[in-house]
């Protein structure tokens, strides 16, 4: 079955049809846990900074992303559900597209919309019922579009896990990506220090060397995953020591094959769980 935007469409107005309450409830139910713990740091004496803000919009945004991601095909997790969601006259990759929509695009909408209203709510109550003078947040930050790439690639293995696992989805689909976040920490870090092992003393001592004729150590700190490494010198100013903290990038030619690579993966996984959906519906 070739993908019609029709049918498309149809599974798009059904999903909200089925799901219009419970969708509801879910933006008044995360409201109410936003603006609990909006005011709960309100009680302290800084009131709601423009730190605890950025805080708030972060971790409600991922686990709330996480309950929603892994739970969106629910209906194919009881026996019931799914032979009825199976029977429906739509084909695996509109069903993946319904799916990425929701998930990828009009979730984050929706978030976004709700818990910077309730950060100016309070935000407002904060500066002009108690008088503090905190900034508001409205990702108006560098760490904006990091969350957005780390949620690109979390989405994916949400929808893997919804379809993959039947029982106990969310608590088996956390604990994928949690196993998979700290595998590729891990290997990053190993890969990292197997790079700075490799290079040989004579020529760590000539890079301190063109750093700064103070520097008297310099340490490997860790790296950005898979894309460059950063690094401490450590130089004696004035008989105290002072810390310098370096960059270095991955040459142009490894750096576009791993950035390919890091593009490249969600769609595997996307494509992984158009497999799964189509085993499915045989």
């Amino acid at each position: 079955m070739q993908f019609s935007f029709s049918r498309f469409s149809y599974l798009v107005r059904l999903q909200v049809a089925a799901n219009r309450r419970q969708y509801l409830l879910g933006i008044a139910a995360l409201a109410g846990v936003l603006l609990a713990f909006m005011l709960f740091f309100m009680t302290n004496d800084d009131g709601l900074t423009y730190f605890n803000q950025q805080g708030v919009y972060a971790v409600g945004f991922f686990l709330s992303a996480g309950v929603f991601g892994s739970t969106f095909f629910k209906q194919l997790t009881a026996k019931s559900q799914r032979i009825q969601a199976l029977m429906l006259p739509v084909s695996a990759p509109e069903r993946l597209a319904v799916a990425v929509l929701f998930v990828l695009i009009i979730f984050p909408m929706v978030y976004t919309s709700v818990c910077l209203g309730c950060l100016w709510i309070m935000n407002y109550i904060d500066v002009h019922w108690f008088g503090r003078l905190n900034a508001l947040y409205y990702m108006n930050d560098d760490l904006t579009s990091g969350y957005l790439i780390i949620y690109f690639y979390l989405q994916a293995l949400l929808l893997l896990g919804a379809v993959w696992f039947r029982k106990y989805t969310f608590v088996k689909t956390a604990v994928m990506v949690c196993v998979v976040a700290i595998a590729l920490t891990v290997f990053n870090e190993f890969l990292g220090k197997s790079v700075v092992n490799t290079v040989p003393e004579t020529t760590k001592n000539e890079v301190m060397a063109k750093l700064s004729p103070a520097v008297q150590e310099l340490n490997y700190n860790g790296s950005m995953p898979y894309l460059n490494m950063t690094f401490t010198a450590r130089t004696l100013d004035g008989g105290k020591l002072k810390d310098e903290y370096y960059r270095v990038a991955l040459p142009p030619a490894v750096k576009v094959t791993v950035a390919t690579i890091l593009i490249l993966a969600p769609f595997f996984l996307w494509f992984t769980t158009l497999i799964k959906l189509r085993e499915q519906q045989l």
